[in-house]
């Protein structure tokens, strides 16, 4: 939870009680939400400003996590009536509240943690399509909507990593020009036999 986050120096502070998603590229936004088992809303924080406003809301959904497109004008979301129910959404983003009807659906498969490739261009997640939680990506057309089918980039289907996004919050994909940085948890066990005393 971030209560003062220091920016341009110690003396620099943004006042409140808030979680960071995503910089706009411009550097001039944050996109944060309040900590809540809810998350209702995303909004913005102007940072010059110090002005925070309603971004995204729905009375019925919850978001996960939000991210600016890297080349500006658009924003990535995952919202969804809960978090086993989600739908990752793109919408055109100007600096001000976006209405629902603006949202563009980019899985009709459920999926979370969507990540921009450098150009903007695609979009990467991850996703239990084919019962295994693996690592997809979606190509998008210059309105942001999807070009095709979603295709699979990396399988996750052994067992040892089986269970590495139970929990999607603390997991997160970051795209370079020619690599995926992904954070995994590899489970391992033994089986122990005794005698019965």
């Amino acid at each position: 939870m971030v209560k003062n986050l220091l920016l341009k120096s110690p003396d620099w502070i943004l006042r409140g009680c808030f979680n960071t998603w995503s910089w706009s590229p411009d550097g001039s936004s944050l996109a944060v939400y309040t900590p809540d088992a809810t998350i209702r809303s995303v909004d913005i924080f102007k940072i010059d400003a110090g002005e925070r406003r309603p971004l995204l809301s729905h009375p019925s959904y919850s978001f996960f996590d939000a991210a600016f497109s890297p080349i500006g004008g658009w924003i990535t979301f995952t919202a969804g009536s809960s978090a086993m129910n989600t739908q990752i959404y793109v919408a055109p983003f100007r600096g001000s509240a976006i209405r629902d009807g603006e949202w563009i659906p980019i899985t009709r498969e459920g999926g979370r943690n969507s990540a921009w490739s450098p150009d903007g261009g695609v979009l990467y997640f991850h996703s239990n399509r084919d019962g295994f939680p693996c690592i997809w990506s979606q190509k998008l057309d210059a309105a942001r909507r999807p070009v095709g089918s979603a295709q699979a980039v990396q399988h996750f289907h052994s067992i040892a990593f089986g269970t590495y996004l139970l929990n999607p919050v603390d997991f997160h994909i970051s795209v370079a020009k020619d690599r995926l940085v992904l954070n995994l948890t590899k489970e391992t066990a033994n089986l122990w036999v005794t005698a019965k005393p």
